[in-house]
């Protein structure tokens, strides 16, 4: 995504609306924001003091969270493209082709 594609997602929202970055286990590297999306969080204040502000999904947040609350979640993961149902034979499988 480029500049003016994140401008033009972000511009949707709330200028007050908190912006929450994802962070993930990934391998080393930087990854370009692929989705911009709402999604409620919770912000855990436990590292505020550390200067960052830490944020967890709704479903995982813990008592000391404050509560939950929409935020604009900048990720670097695109849209899933769906599930294709499909009948494969296990020789297909074991070979890597289709039978």
């Amino acid at each position: 995504m480029n500049v003016g594609q994140l401008i033009q997602r972000l511009s949707a929202f709330p200028a007050d609306m908190p912006v929450v970055l994802a962070a993930r286990d990934e391998p080393a590297g930087d990854y370009e924001v692929m989705t911009v999306a709402r999604q409620r969080m919770a912000h855990d204040p436990t590292y505020d003091d550390l200067g960052e502000r830490v944020w967890h999904y709704e479903s995982d947040s813990l008592r000391r969270c404050d509560p939950a609350r929409e935020v604009v979640f900048l990720d670097f993961e695109g849209r899933s493209a769906g599930v294709v149902d499909a009948v494969v034979t296990v020789a297909a499988l074991e070979t890597g082709g289709q039978a």
